[in-house]
């Protein structure tokens, strides 16, 4: 199954408290539910993105969202969260009961979901509409002591 990606939106993120204003304007030009494959690097900011996002939607302080690298899914209150990173093969993404976890939930974030995308919408309801969230690294600009992201929004078809 071939995969079309349009982009939606871009934005540039100077620093990690940018990431306020870029969950919000997300969450302003998608619609639920979704679900969004996080790319990027290590490092490049997936989890914290993740975190910014879930505090806004389900409420939650920094102690409550953790990464899902161990337990490969979190689910909090509206908002589940994904990590695929030790996915090895195809058939563990059956095995884990996607649908129980996101049944009734409006966002599903998965890190390191790309290459599973076929498996991951055999899981999903047609009511999903997919996004990817791409972040790139972009080299430290000028007197910026930290490097920037530049975050790019796809829906996927």
């Amino acid at each position: 199954m071939g995969m079309e990606k349009k982009l939606i939106k871009s934005w540039t993120c100077q620093q990690e408290s940018d990431l306020v204003f870029i969950a919000q304007d997300f969450l302003k030009i998608t619609k639920t539910p979704m679900t969004v494959i996080l790319t990027g690097v290590v490092g490049a900011g997936k989890t914290t993105f993740s975190k910014y996002f879930a505090r806004m939607v389900a409420g939650q302080n920094d102690e409550q969202v953790s990464s899902p690298t161990y337990s490969i899914i979190n689910e909090l209150e509206n908002f589940v969260h994904a990590d695929f990173f030790r996915i090895k093969k195809s058939s563990e993404i059956i095995h884990l009961e996607i649908p129980l976890y996101i049944e009734g939930k409006n966002y599903f974030f998965i890190e390191w979901g790309i290459d599973w995308l076929s498996e991951i919408r055999k899981e999903l309801s047609s009511s999903f509409t997919i996004y990817e969230l791409d972040i790139t690294v972009l080299k430290k600009q000028n007197n910026i002591n930290q490097d920037q992201r530049l975050f790019s929004l796809y829906v996927l078809t």
